[in-house]
Protein backbone atom coordinates (compact mmCIF):
# COMPACT_ATOMS: atom_id res chain seq x y z
CA UNK A 1 0.00 0.00 0.00
CA UNK A 2 1.69 3.49 -0.80
CA UNK A 3 1.45 6.06 1.43
CA UNK A 4 0.53 9.44 1.03
CA UNK A 5 3.10 12.32 1.03
CA UNK A 6 2.60 16.03 2.33
CA UNK A 7 3.32 18.29 -0.65
CA UNK A 8 6.41 19.32 1.47
CA UNK A 9 7.70 15.75 1.63
CA UNK A 10 7.30 15.96 -2.25
CA UNK A 11 8.59 18.66 -2.85
CA UNK A 12 11.83 17.65 -0.80
CA UNK A 13 12.07 14.22 -2.68
CA UNK A 14 11.63 15.73 -6.24
CA UNK A 15 14.55 17.98 -5.10
CA UNK A 16 16.64 15.54 -3.90
CA UNK A 17 16.41 13.04 -6.73
CA UNK A 18 16.75 16.46 -8.95
CA UNK A 19 19.66 17.34 -7.55
CA UNK A 20 21.60 13.71 -7.97
CA UNK A 21 20.89 13.93 -11.57
CA UNK A 22 24.05 13.86 -13.53
CA UNK A 23 22.68 17.17 -15.20
CA UNK A 24 22.07 20.99 -14.86
CA UNK A 25 18.46 21.65 -14.19
CA UNK A 26 17.07 25.09 -14.28
CA UNK A 27 14.27 27.07 -14.98
CA UNK A 28 14.18 30.63 -17.12
CA UNK A 29 11.74 33.02 -17.60
CA UNK A 30 11.57 33.63 -21.22
CA UNK A 31 9.99 37.38 -21.00
CA UNK A 32 13.30 38.55 -18.38
CA UNK A 33 15.41 35.92 -19.76
CA UNK A 34 16.51 35.06 -16.39
CA UNK A 35 16.92 32.08 -14.73
CA UNK A 36 14.22 31.29 -12.13
CA UNK A 37 15.48 27.90 -10.45
CA UNK A 38 18.53 26.00 -11.06
CA UNK A 39 19.81 22.05 -9.03
CA UNK A 40 23.06 23.89 -8.55
CA UNK A 41 25.17 21.36 -10.69
CA UNK A 42 27.23 23.83 -12.33
CA UNK A 43 30.24 23.69 -10.13
CA UNK A 44 30.41 20.49 -11.02
CA UNK A 45 30.09 20.68 -14.91
CA UNK A 46 31.50 23.92 -15.21
CA UNK A 47 33.71 25.25 -12.14
CA UNK A 48 31.30 27.98 -11.79
CA UNK A 49 29.22 29.21 -8.48
CA UNK A 50 25.58 29.50 -9.15
CA UNK A 51 26.64 33.47 -8.09
CA UNK A 52 28.92 33.68 -11.20
CA UNK A 53 26.69 32.34 -13.75
CA UNK A 54 22.85 33.08 -12.75
CA UNK A 55 22.09 36.07 -15.01
CA UNK A 56 20.32 36.70 -18.07
CA UNK A 57 20.74 33.78 -20.54
CA UNK A 58 21.67 36.31 -23.34
CA UNK A 59 24.57 38.07 -21.04
CA UNK A 60 25.43 33.99 -20.05
CA UNK A 61 25.26 33.22 -23.84
CA UNK A 62 27.59 36.07 -24.38
CA UNK A 63 30.24 35.09 -21.74
CA UNK A 64 30.50 31.54 -21.78
CA UNK A 65 29.06 29.81 -25.38
CA UNK A 66 31.75 28.65 -27.96
CA UNK A 67 31.78 32.50 -30.34
CA UNK A 68 30.73 29.45 -33.62
CA UNK A 69 27.71 28.70 -30.92
CA UNK A 70 26.36 31.82 -29.80
CA UNK A 71 23.73 32.24 -32.54
CA UNK A 72 21.95 29.27 -31.93
CA UNK A 73 20.86 30.90 -28.23
CA UNK A 74 19.22 33.80 -29.96
CA UNK A 75 17.54 32.17 -32.41
CA UNK A 76 16.04 29.21 -30.35
CA UNK A 77 14.80 31.90 -27.88
CA UNK A 78 13.09 33.83 -30.66
CA UNK A 79 11.45 31.06 -31.89
CA UNK A 80 10.04 30.05 -28.30
CA UNK A 81 9.21 33.57 -27.24
CA UNK A 82 7.61 33.69 -30.72
CA UNK A 83 5.76 30.10 -29.73
CA UNK A 84 7.41 28.70 -33.12
CA UNK A 85 8.76 25.61 -30.74
CA UNK A 86 8.04 23.80 -27.89
CA UNK A 87 11.22 22.01 -27.59
CA UNK A 88 14.70 21.72 -28.45
CA UNK A 89 17.97 19.87 -28.57
CA UNK A 90 21.09 20.68 -29.62
CA UNK A 91 24.82 20.18 -28.84
CA UNK A 92 26.85 23.34 -28.02
CA UNK A 93 30.09 23.98 -26.19
CA UNK A 94 30.64 25.95 -22.89
CA UNK A 95 33.35 27.58 -21.27
CA UNK A 96 34.88 26.06 -17.85
CA UNK A 97 36.36 27.79 -15.70
CA UNK A 98 39.83 26.90 -16.49
CA UNK A 99 39.20 27.69 -19.71
CA UNK A 100 38.98 24.83 -21.76
CA UNK A 101 35.65 23.85 -23.88
CA UNK A 102 33.00 21.78 -22.45
CA UNK A 103 30.82 20.20 -25.13
CA UNK A 104 26.84 19.56 -23.77
CA UNK A 105 23.68 18.02 -25.37
CA UNK A 106 20.61 20.31 -23.34
CA UNK A 107 16.78 19.92 -24.12
CA UNK A 108 14.55 22.93 -23.74
CA UNK A 109 10.85 22.29 -23.51
CA UNK A 110 7.98 25.06 -22.41
CA UNK A 111 6.78 24.47 -18.93
CA UNK A 112 3.92 26.94 -18.44
CA UNK A 113 2.19 29.61 -20.99
CA UNK A 114 0.47 32.29 -20.43
CA UNK A 115 -3.88 32.47 -20.28
CA UNK A 116 -3.36 33.11 -24.28
CA UNK A 117 -0.76 29.96 -24.60
CA UNK A 118 2.14 32.13 -24.96
CA UNK A 119 5.38 30.46 -23.74
CA UNK A 120 6.06 32.02 -20.22
CA UNK A 121 8.93 30.09 -18.87
CA UNK A 122 11.32 27.16 -20.20
CA UNK A 123 12.76 23.95 -18.26
CA UNK A 124 16.45 23.17 -19.19
CA UNK A 125 18.29 19.90 -18.78
CA UNK A 126 21.95 20.04 -20.25
CA UNK A 127 24.70 17.21 -19.65
CA UNK A 128 28.13 17.24 -20.47
CA UNK A 129 28.22 15.46 -23.92
CA UNK A 130 31.77 14.17 -23.36
CA UNK A 131 30.87 11.70 -20.75
CA UNK A 132 28.78 10.14 -23.20
CA UNK A 133 30.99 8.59 -25.83
CA UNK A 134 33.77 6.32 -24.35
CA UNK A 135 35.27 5.96 -27.38
CA UNK A 136 35.89 7.88 -30.85
CA UNK A 137 34.83 4.96 -32.80
CA UNK A 138 30.77 5.81 -30.68
CA UNK A 139 30.89 9.44 -31.55
CA UNK A 140 31.66 8.60 -35.11
CA UNK A 141 28.52 5.80 -35.34
CA UNK A 142 26.44 8.25 -33.45
CA UNK A 143 27.12 10.71 -36.77
CA UNK A 144 27.08 8.39 -39.08
CA UNK A 145 23.46 7.30 -37.53
CA UNK A 146 22.63 10.66 -37.97
CA UNK A 147 23.61 11.33 -41.61
CA UNK A 148 21.81 8.17 -42.42
CA UNK A 149 18.87 9.56 -40.71
CA UNK A 150 18.93 12.49 -42.66
CA UNK A 151 19.50 11.25 -45.90
CA UNK A 152 16.90 8.65 -45.64
CA UNK A 153 14.17 12.29 -44.61
CA UNK A 154 15.45 13.84 -47.52
CA UNK A 155 15.17 10.85 -50.14
CA UNK A 156 12.27 9.75 -48.83
CA UNK A 157 10.71 13.45 -49.93
CA UNK A 158 11.44 12.23 -53.43
CA UNK A 159 9.59 11.40 -56.55
CA UNK A 160 9.42 7.88 -58.20
CA UNK A 161 10.25 10.32 -61.11
CA UNK A 162 13.25 12.08 -59.53
CA UNK A 163 14.70 8.72 -57.76
CA UNK A 164 14.93 7.05 -61.86
CA UNK A 165 16.36 10.06 -63.07
CA UNK A 166 19.02 10.12 -60.16
CA UNK A 167 19.11 6.19 -60.61
CA UNK A 168 19.92 6.89 -64.47
CA UNK A 169 22.55 9.25 -63.47
CA UNK A 170 24.61 7.02 -61.25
Amino acid sequence: METKKTKSEELSFLKDVISKLGAIVFIVDLESLEYIWGNGRYYDMFGYREDEIFMNIMEFAENYFHPDDKPIVKKRVTAFRENKINSWSGVYRIKHKEGDWVWVHALYVVCKRNTDGKPEQLIGVVIDAGDNFKTISQAKELLLDRFRKQNNNEISKLTAREIEIMCLIV
